[in-house]
């Protein structure tokens, strides 16, 4: 959408809610990365870090480059976003199990305090 209509006030509407929503995301594939590593999580945590950062200054880099033309550029970022569908689909069933971990076990409860 932000391709073919560019306005202060169409991006705002757009751009607000994706980045509250995106804002959630790293918390929990960092919980995901750490459950799964073990032993090795801080290993883990740093290299989705890393990669995010290159990730993140590759995209730019190349949104540099057609900073000039918005429809090209927003598109390029449309692309980007649609290459991580595949990856949502591997993620679904391992956010189901992590559900499912997180909903069976009994909740804590709180010590009886010691009569004395």
């Amino acid at each position: 959408m932000l391709a073919f209509a560019h306005s202060v006030w169409i991006d705002a509407i757009v751009l607000v809610p994706m980045g509250l929503l995106l804002l959630t995301d790293l918390p929990v594939i960092l919980e995901l990365s750490e459950r799964r590593a073990g032993a090795s999580a801080g290993t883990v945590t740093a290299l989705l870090w890393l990669s995010g950062q290159l990730g993140g200054l590759v995209v730019a880099l190349a949104v540099q480059v057609l900073v000039h033309h918005p429809m090209p550029a927003f598109l390029l970022l449309a692309f980007v976003g649609l290459c991580a569908v595949p990856l949502l689909n591997r993620l679904g069933p391992v956010l189901a199990s992590a559900r499912h971990d997180l909903t069976s076990d009994p909740p804590a409860t709180l010590a009886e305090p010691a009569v004395v």
